[in-house]
């Protein structure tokens, strides 16, 4: 089929018996190799190769008697999300690897994932993420890359990250993984908390970055991809985006208040996209970097390494709350896991 108003062409393909691709829990992962070449009477000018997976996704929001849902439609089906936010493997991005990368993902499917989400504060994976995922079943939400701060809306800026958002929806949108696109982490939050400076310019430069912008952006690159304008949000404005009844949210009671875990009975959520609590790494990380005489969390190299001032204080609150004091070291980086796992 030609769209002349477009000047596109729509070629369609018949699949024989087709396999849909479901999430992982929920079915298998059938993917399809789809050879694209671009030719000049008998010469290849380029070529392509792809792995798509057959599928439906969308997200579900009714009102209800609590609010409106925000649930997760994969073929039809509705899907219950279990995952973590994916940040940056390695300080040093020329550390990580296609090897690296699928054990943490198949680490996430031995702990019953079925969905990362790419948090916007970090960057934007390599095309083998989003492939390890199709094949694993993983459901991917995808954030810019924006986070925590507000965006001067220069002429020069739109024109970048205008260039930025197609370069990386291009790249992106055709994986069976791809569940949704999210405009930024937190920024909705920052600016209706005001810890993030607020004024009317902020709020209007906001309001044309993620509500007008991207979503023109997608209508031309992707338009069947859901899009949700930030991380966590209710309307998409800033009225109290943070809340339990409608879209997602983010819980840091548990940790950054130290509110007992209990605490996450007091929520019911429509959808939680961030929660969590900090511990040490492992001794064999901790050794890569320290000299015997640094190995106690209050040497200048482990506080270093603690970006947070407070958070050694909350790791052993915490601690105190659950076991007893550790015997030396490395039995209380093993408890601070221990924490983080309850």
């Amino acid at each position: 089929m030609v769209d002349a108003k477009n000047k596109e062409e729509h070629i369609i393909i018949d699949i024989e018996n087709p396999q849909l691709w479901w999430p992982n829990g929920y079915g298998k992962q059938p993917l399809y190799d789809i050879n694209v070449s671009l030719l000049n009477d008998d010469i290849v000018l380029d070529s392509r190769t792809l792995k798509l997976g057959l599928r439906t996704i969308n997200v579900r929001r009714e009102d209800d008697e609590w609010g409106q849902s925000f649930t997760f439609v994969v073929n039809g089906t509705e899907v219950f999300l279990m995952g973590a936010d994916y940040i940056p493997e390695d300080s040093l991005l020329a550390r990580c690897s296609r090897e690296r990368t699928e054990k943490l993902l198949k680490d996430c499917i031995k702990a019953n994932f079925n969905c990362v989400r790419v948090w916007g504060g970090g960057t934007y994976p390599n095309d083998y993420f989003y492939e390890i995922c199709d094949e694993l079943g993983l459901l991917v939400w995808q954030d810019f890359m924006f986070a925590c701060m507000i965006y001067d809306l220069t002429d020069e800026f739109v024109d970048n990250i205008k260039k930025e958002f197609v370069d990386n929806i291009r790249r992106i949108r055709h994986h069976a993984s791809l569940a949704i696109w999210c405009g930024n982490n937190e920024i909705e939050l920052g600016l209706s908390d005001e810890w993030i400076p607020d004024n009317k310019k902020a709020r209007e430069d906001y309001l044309r970055q993620f509500n007008d912008i991207i979503p023109s952006v997608l209508k031309e690159e992707d338009a069947d991809t859901f899009y949700w304008p930030s991380s966590p949000s209710a309307r998409g404005d800033f009225d109290n985006p943070n809340c339990d009844n409608i879209g997602d949210m983010h819980y840091w009671g548990v940790w950054h208040d130290t509110e007992p875990f209990t605490y996450y009975r007091k929520y019911f959520p429509r959808f939680m996209s961030e929660f969590g609590l900090q511990s040490f790494p492992g001794i064999k990380t901790v050794e890569s970097f320290t000299l015997p005489e640094d190995r106690n969390i209050f040497s200048p190299v482990m506080e270093s390494h603690q970006k947070n001032s407070t958070c050694n204080a909350k790791i052993l609150h915490y601690i105190s709350e659950t076991y007893r004091y550790p015997k030396d070291f490395e039995s209380l980086l093993t408890v601070s896991q221990l924490i983080q796992a309850e």
